[in-house]
This record gives structure tokens, C-alpha cells and sequence, in this order.
């Protein structure tokens, strides 16, 4: 329940029984766009990688663009998950359905639809997080990381406020829908199982002039308008832990 308010709306199966394809149908056009490709840093961050990861997941894939470009590029096994039945329909009519492609399911990334034993190199979330309801958030970072290969990583992309904020779902007036803002790097990060290799800071509004960060607290994340703007991290899951050995 958004808020802690009973008389709130469940935000997940809001968009799970239909608000995630209202979503698709307004965002349609700029999913179709080859524009995406050249300029999305978590595309790049995946792309940089080496090796090249072999296992990808992507959590809220929509029409699984990304991922179609990362298998031509790689020839990585790909799987996405959303929970818009429209927009991974759209997916597989955008691209031929086979041995190599994308393998797409409808599902939420608190529940993915894997057995335990199924781990993969890279998982992707970008701009997901924000829209999680606050109750099933936490579920969603252990499912994650419970797919991920000690020493993969996890890429992220989301809204970077300076402090955590909510703000109302405009399309969905007074029914407490939210989007969540807020640095989700540090919830995997602070568990002692992660290590940041790279952030970006940039506009959300106007991506096509990333500033690259050493730090998430460097100064010049001010010089972007706080509401637009947004990170990518890149994530290493470490084996055993980042925690320092004391002898007894």
C-alpha cells in the first residue's frame, strides 16, 4: 500500500493489470526509435564489458530493444521480463522469434518466473525501481541478486534525487500512485555483496550530455536540474562479500 494508507491502490498490480500497457501505448513511438540505442549508457555499460557476458536479464524490458541490440552485438542469451502484455507482444513482432533471440516473459521483478538454480552475468533495471511499490521493493533487490552470478553485474538506471522523494502519478490522479525516487545503487551496495565500479550522472530530460562521476557526491551532479536528474551504476556482485577478514 503506497503510503501506508489502506485506502491506497497496491501500485504493482496497478500497473500489472493494465496501467504498464497505458504506459507502452503513450511511450510507443520513442520505443521505437533507433535513436535509443546510441545514446543509452546502460547499453554502453553492457557493451563494455569483458568479457562479454554470455547470460542477460532485463527487468521491465518493455519491447526488449535494448536487449536485441546487446544479442547482435554479443551473441549473449537474452531474457526480459515486463509486466506490459502490449509492449512484449510489440517486441516479438519487431524482431523474428528463434534460436538466439530474446526470450521474453510477462512477470514482475518481485516474482521473477525462474527456478533458483537459473543465475545470469548481467541483470539490467532501468528506470524500474521508481516504480515499485514500497512494500514489495526489498523482495525485488532478493530476487535479483538471487539470479545473479557471484561476480556479475548488475546495471541500473534511475532517478537521482539528493535526498529520497516521492511524487504523484500524474496520469493517475489522487489514487496514491507514486513514483519513488532515490540512489537504489546504495541498497546493494550496503549489503557488503556489492562494489560500484561506475556511475553516470545525467539528464533525464536531456541525455545526450552524460557527466562522468568518480564519486556520487561529486559537486557537478548540481549543475543538472534535480528533477531530471539521473544515474547509471555499474555494479559488481562480489563472491563472499567486500567484508575485510580480522584474524581472532
Amino acid at each position: 500500500m503506497a503510503g501506508g494508507d489502506s485506502q491506497l491502490l497496491e501500485q504493482d498490480a496497478v500497473f500489472a493489470r493494465g496501467e504498464g500497457d497505458n504506459w507502452f501505448r503513450r511511450n510507443r513511438t520513442a520505443l521505437a526509435s533507433t535513436e535509443l540505442a546510441k545514446r543509452d549508457i546502460a547499453l554502453e555499460m553492457v557493451l563494455s564489458l569483458r568479457p562479454p557476458p554470455a547470460f542477460i536479464l532485463e527487468v521491465g524490458c518493455a519491447t526488449a530493444w535494448r536487449l536485441v541490440a546487446v544479442q547482435e552485438a554479443t551473441g549473449a542469451f537474452c531474457v526480459g521480463i515486463d509486466v506490459s502484455q502490449e509492449a512484449l507482444a510489440e517486441g516479438k513482432r519487431s524482431f523474428s522469434i528463434g534460436r538466439g533471440q530474446p526470450k521474453l516473459a510477462r512477470a514482475r521483478v518481485s516474482a521473477l518466473p525462474f527456478s533458483r538454480s537459473v543465475e545470469f552475468d548481467v541483470v539490467i533495471a532501468s528506470f524500474v525501481f521508481h516504480w515499485i511499490d514500497r512494500k514489495h521493493l526489498l523482495r525485488a533487490v532478493a530476487e535479483i541478486d538471487s539470479h545473479l552470478a557471484d561476480g556479475g553485474r548488475l546495471i541500473l538506471q534511475d532517478f537521482l534525487p539528493s535526498e529520497p522523494t516521492k511524487v504523484p502519478y500524474h496520469h493517475l490522479p489522487d489514487s496514491g500512485i507514486f513514483t519513488y525516487k532515490q540512489d537504489y545503487s546504495e541498497i546493494f551496495i550496503a549489503s557488503g555483496l556489492y562494489e560500484l565500479e561506475k556511475v553516470v550522472v545525467f539528464d533525464h530530460d536531456d541525455p545526450s550530455g552524460p557527466i562522468k562521476m568518480l564519486s556520487q557526491n561529486a559537486s557537478s551532479q548540481n549543475a543538472i536540474p534535480e528533477r531530471s536528474r539521473a544515474g547509471a551504476w555499474l555494479i559488481k556482485k562480489v563472491k563472499a562479500g567486500v567484508h575485510r577478514l580480522l584474524s581472532t
